[in-house]
């Protein structure tokens, strides 16, 4: 019985990591379907090669829209699934533990690239 659960297990985690990788890509896809992207520091800008009438951007329109309906929703859900599993191993004891856990993990790397990035761009 042991065993079976135990395989059972692997299964929804490979599942798991199956339906990140297609989430990360359709996040992917979704923004890389934009034909005009312009910023303070520049941009890029095809949508002059895209007439009214172009088949590609027609269709590029609709897998965008197509896309924009459940990528991220999905991607959502998939962290809170992840999460309730993390939660579900107890892996963390309290509320403190999640918000010093993240803090390391994601709010330091970020501030780090953030101010080195406005650092060498201003």
């Amino acid at each position: 019985m042991t065993r079976r659960m135990d395989n059972l297990k692997s299964r929804f985690i490979s599942e798991y990591d199956c339906l990140r990788v297609v989430t990360t890509i359709l996040v992917v896809l979704g923004h890389c379907t934009y034909f005009r992207i312009i910023t303070d520091y520049g941009g890029v800008d095809y949508s002059v090669y895209a007439t009214d009438g172009c088949i590609a951007l027609r269709c590029f329109q609709i897998i965008t829209g197509f896309l924009y309906l459940f990528h991220m929703p999905l991607f959502m859900a998939l962290s809170g699934a992840l999460f309730f599993k993390t939660i579900e191993k107890k892996k963390y004891k309290g509320f403190v533990e999640i918000v010093n856990d993240k803090g390391k993990r994601l709010w330091l790397p970020f501030l780090i690239v953030s101010l080195n990035y406005s650092r060498y761009n201003s």
